[in-house]
C-alpha cells in the first residue's frame, strides 16, 4: 500500500509483501510516473497485462519484475484520496486478469471505507477532547456560590450546547 505523503504530492510506501524492508525507501513516490500516474489521470482502477508493450507507459523507466503484468487501485472514499495499491508478480505467473483487477478494486474500496471511519472517528475523538477541555474551563467560569433571593431557590448546572442546542 502506497499512502499520500501529508502534502498530498507524493506517495510513500506503507505496507510492502515480499520486499526486505531495507529494500524500500523512504524517498517520495511521484505521482506523475508509471502505473500511479494512469490510476490517478484515469480516476480508476489500472490492469496491465504486459509492462513492456503498454503504450500508456512509453518512454518511462520499467522497473524490474518476475512478471511483466500489474494491478493498481486507488484508495479512495467519497471523493477523498488516500492513495494506491499495486500488485505486480501473480504467484502463478500468469498476467493479471479483469477479475483480478475487480477482486483488488473491491479491496481497495473497503480499505478506504475503513481509513474514511477511522477519520471520523479521530474528529470525533478530537471533539471530545475539546468538549471535555471546555467543560472544565466552563467549571472554573461558572460562580460556585449563588446569590440568596428571598422566596427563591436557586440551582445552576452546566450542560454543554451540543446536548441542549446552547450553552
Amino acid at each position: 500500500a502506497l499512502l499520500f505523503t501529508n502534502d498530498k504530492k507524493s506517495l510513500s510506501v506503507k505496507s510492502s509483501v515480499g520486499f526486505i524492508r531495507s529494500q524500500i525507501t523512504d524517498q517520495p513516490i511521484p505521482l506523475d510516473k508509471g502505473i500511479i500516474s494512469i490510476a490517478m489521470t484515469e480516476n480508476r482502477p489500472v490492469l496491465i497485462t504486459n509492462l513492456h508493450a503498454d503504450t500508456r507507459l512509453h518512454g518511462q523507466p520499467i522497473q524490474s519484475h518476475e512478471s511483466s503484468s500489474m494491478i493498481c487501485a486507488l484508495l479512495q472514499s467519497q471523493n477523498e484520496s488516500y492513495g494506491v495499491l499495486i500488485i505486480n508478480d501473480k504467484i502463478d505467473g500468469f498476467a493479471f486478469t479483469r477479475d483480478d483487477l475487480h477482486s483488488l478494486n473491491n479491496v481497495a474500496e473497503r480499505i478506504s471505507m475503513l481509513m474514511k471511519t477511522a477519520h471520523i472517528f479521530d474528529k470525533i475523538k478530537e471533539s471530545n477532547r475539546e468538549q471535555e477541555s471546555a467543560g472544565k474551563l466552563m467549571e472554573k467560569i461558572l460562580p460556585t456560590s449563588l446569590p440568596v433571593l428571598k422566596g427563591l431557590k436557586l440551582y445552576t448546572r452546566y450542560i454543554p450546547y451540543n446536548l441542549i442546542g446552547g450553552d
